[in-house]
């Protein structure tokens, strides 16, 4: 009798889809790009047990190597049961309103499948590249070849860039609803014997607002609203943010944390200024290594988006990451990081768990400030100089909980 062979299921893959938790939505514009590396989210499914439900489906799809027609044969009747099926009056809780809407259908349940399971793909593979990528540094384009595929991807396939160049950062796929289009990573001999490195393909973009919030994007052309993004690097962000999570639990670190998020604010605060002020800050600003308290959000801001401890922290990651893409900033405006938490001009919720904090005086500096998806740890993931312009987009997107901005 012979052998049936059958591959493995993608681990890595399975890994990431698993890492997410979860996160009910009405509209897909209400979970943006890279939130998705970090949340499991369907449209229209506001309750947990309908979400937990789909999720499961796509996991057992994503680890046993299930289709499409046996997701739709097994979710299909659990949906119906539950009452999320077909076109129904839903409140959206964005307008208080009423609107009719489409919950499960087969089309929709072919998009949720080709979705999760293309992203979750993506994201193993690109696992999988950073762990290869000294042996082979190269990743090309790969379009399929036919009449459903978008011209600007027909017009990229073939593409060959080093695997870290900035091109990826817009155009790793998926690059749309139902995307095809995946890369194959190179060693330097394959990618001569195609050719070699080519130039990156010229990125135009394109306004588009988000009806959700009123915010004009800028979007590159050939790519969806929504998935101008690098999933991979998405999910590489989750992860740091889980290991911070898991760092800060234990060892000094978490206890200095502790101390300062116990102590009064002014007491927190000055203590904040000498850490900045210290020798080991100025080396993390030279070659980062390690986390560094930097900021301490008013109560009131921690509650609002989750975080269980109102001090956040500078990763060696983020930090790293700053020093690239601002290079103009100096040593001094790293050490007013604890002053836009002492004295914000304004706070600005723009997500479930993040605020970005601006200070007008010395600057003005711009502080994007995340809690992780527990609320154990909370961070600073950018920090720039920022300007009226700059600020008025971040008022018509976010929601005001301290301040105001007068020009």
């Amino acid at each position: 009798m012979p052998i049936e062979l059958k591959p493995l299921p993608p681990r890595e893959a399975i890994d990431y889809f698993r890492a997410k938790g979860f996160k009910p939505s009405f509209a897909w514009q209400d979970v943006w790009q890279g939130e998705h590396a970090r949340s499991f989210t369907v449209a229209k499914a506001m309750q947990l047990d309908v979400l937990e439900d789909i999720r499961g489906a796509v996991d057992r799809a994503l680890s046993e190597g299930a289709t499409l027609e046996q997701f739709r044969r097994e979710l299909e009747p659990t949906l119906q049961a539950k009452g999320w099926w077909g076109r129904q009056r839903v409140v959206d809780p964005l307008t208080g309103k009423e609107r009719l809407v489409q919950l499960g259908s087969p089309r929709r349940l072919k998009t949720i499948f080709d979705v999760n399971l293309r992203t979750s793909y993506a994201a193993g593979r690109w696992d999988q590249i950073q762990r290869t990528k000294g042996l082979r540094p190269f990743l090309r384009y790969v379009s399929v070849q036919d009449r459903r595929t978008r011209p600007e991807h027909l017009a990229w396939h073939g593409t060959v860039l080093p695997v870290d160049h900035d091109w990826w950062s817009s155009h790793y796929p998926p690059n749309g609803w139902n995307c095809r289009c995946t890369v194959r990573q190179l060693s330097a001999r394959e990618a001569d014997k195609l050719g070699g490195v080519t130039e990156a393909p010229a990125v135009t973009e394109r306004p588009w607002i988000n009806k959700r919030t009123g915010e004009e994007i800028q979007i590159p052309e050939g790519i969806d609203p929504g998935w101008s993004y690098h999933v991979g690097r998405a999910a590489d962000a989750a992860k740091r943010d889980a290991t911070l999570d898991q760092g800060l639990a234990a060892g000094a670190t978490r206890s200095l944390l502790d101390k300062l998020a116990a102590a009064r604010p002014d007491v927190a605060h000055a203590a904040l200024r000498q850490v900045v002020s210290s020798p080991d800050f100025a080396r993390q600003l030279q070659k980062p290594t390690d986390a560094m308290p930097v900021l301490r959000l008013p109560s009131a801001i921690a509650d609002a988006i989750g975080a269980r401890n109102p001090v956040a922290v500078l990763s060696p990651e983020s930090l790293a990451k700053n020093l690239r893409e601002h290079p103009d900033l100096t040593p001094a405006d790293y050490r007013l990081l604890p002053e836009l938490g002492a004295r914000p001009t304004l706070i600005v919720q723009d997500g479930d768990v993040s605020v970005v904090v601006v200070r007008r005086d010395g600057g003005p500096m711009w502080a994007a400030v995340k809690a992780t998806a527990t609320g154990q740890a909370t961070f600073v993931t950018s920090y720039r100089r920022t300007h009226g312009s700059d600020v008025r987009r971040l008022l018509q997107r976010g929601r005001v909980l301290f301040g105001s901005w007068e020009e």
